[in-house]
């Protein structure tokens, strides 16, 4: 079978999909991963883009082999506000919306497929952060703790949004304030690339 499908790589910690275990996934590659397969834009030399996305999934479906690794991603039709609903209590990131009947454009955005995100806002210290790796400059990630019961906790890392700019507006306030020894109240290990600062 020859076919050209679109879908995404997930990493999967405790049964959810975690996009920093994937960032990092030389130190988390005993996680289950997986390659979500939603779309199939060519079948045995036949274009599909121009067919409905339902069309489209159908086929998906019947080529897909049976398999650990790739799977077939299902969708819920009319139900998107309660689906939304359902994402929000698991605490995922969000859902896409498509239409059914929407064509494929590649390397186009199209307002047929809509991103609705589950936005939660909460407040963290910045307690250090780690090396830029490839193109990117001033820092990969920022790594974060929060309060808990008056003691500051490891929150993990945040690693995307940030523009040039503001790498290194960022890298210029929290550089000078570089310490030597973990910020919390209960250390965690100093990985590679790690910078601990004054939590701010």
């Amino acid at each position: 079978t020859d076919a050209t499908l679109d879908g995404e790589v997930v990493v999967f910690r405790d049964g959810m999909p975690s996009f920093q275990a994937i960032q990092n996934y030389k130190s988390t590659q005993n996680l289950p991963i997986q390659f979500i397969v939603f779309d199939c834009l060519q079948f045995n030399g036949k274009d599909l883009t121009k067919l409905k996305l339902i069309e489209r999934k159908e086929i998906l479906k019947e080529i897909l082999p049976s398999s650990d690794v790739i799977k077939y991603c299902d969708h819920v039709v009319e139900d998107g506000v309660a689906l939304f609903e359902q994402a929000t209590k698991m605490k995922l990131e969000g859902i896409i919306g498509k239409r059914m009947d929407s064509k494929y454009y590649p390397d186009k955005r199209s307002k047929e497929w809509l991103k609705i995100k589950n936005v939660n806002v909460d407040d963290f210290k910045i307690i250090g952060w780690t090396d830029p790796k490839a193109s990117r400059q001033y820092f990969g990630a920022l790594l974060l703790a929060r309060e808990v019961d008056g003691e500051l906790v490891y929150s993990g890392e945040v690693g995307t949004g940030f523009t040039n700019e503001l790498l290194k507006s960022l890298y210029s306030k929290i550089q000078p304030l570089e310490v030597d020894e973990c910020p919390l109240d209960t250390p965690v290990k100093k990985e590679k690339g790690f910078h601990w600062a004054k939590p701010k």
